[in-house]
């Protein structure tokens, strides 16, 4: 559980990190660039929850590929990715089903260039989606069950990382 609330720290200064340093950023920022207010604040908290993030891996000793949750043989791995990716498919098949049937999807005739466009941000999806996934979800939900199951067990290992 030591692990947990180090983690939790964490977050909370993450948090108070974009809390205090978003308006500053913003207003020093916003006359050269027209970012949102919102960007800005989330990537200070982005950056500090990996610069904390960093320190507390090594502190904690989480910093190998083991305790980020990589520690799988690539044929494992893949295997267990590809199948995340058949069910986070066939999930979302399973939901644009639903929203078809219940009328919430209007089916129309596709105006021109559009197949382009739809093509392209398709692709931009399917190479940003699996890294932030990997990146956001992977490491810090890897160290943190690692982190909580040394100290506390398995159960609260899940517990701790599914509410982080």
């Amino acid at each position: 559980m030591r692990a947990l609330a180090w983690f939790l720290g964490l977050f909370v200064f993450a948090l108070a990190a974009a809390a205090l340093l978003a308006w500053p950023a913003w207003t020093l920022l916003h006359p050269h660039f027209d970012f949102p207010f919102h960007r800005i604040a989330e990537r200070i908290g982005m950056l500090a929850l990996l610069a904390g993030f960093l320190l507390l891996a090594r502190r904690l000793r989480l910093a190998d590929r083991a305790s980020l949750g990589y520690g799988l043989p690539r044929r494992a791995f893949l295997r267990e990715l590809g199948l995340g990716a058949a069910i986070g498919v066939a999930s979302m098949a399973g939901v644009v089903a639903l929203m078809a049937a219940l009328g919430l999807i209007e089916w129309t005739a596709p105006e021109p260039g559009a197949r382009r466009r739809l093509g392209g941000g398709v692709g931009r999806c399917a190479r940003s989606g699996p890294l932030g996934g990997l990146r956001e979800e992977g490491a810090p939900g890897g160290a943190v069950h690692r982190g909580a199951g040394r100290g506390s067990g398995r159960r609260a290992a899940v517990l701790g990382s599914a509410r982080l």
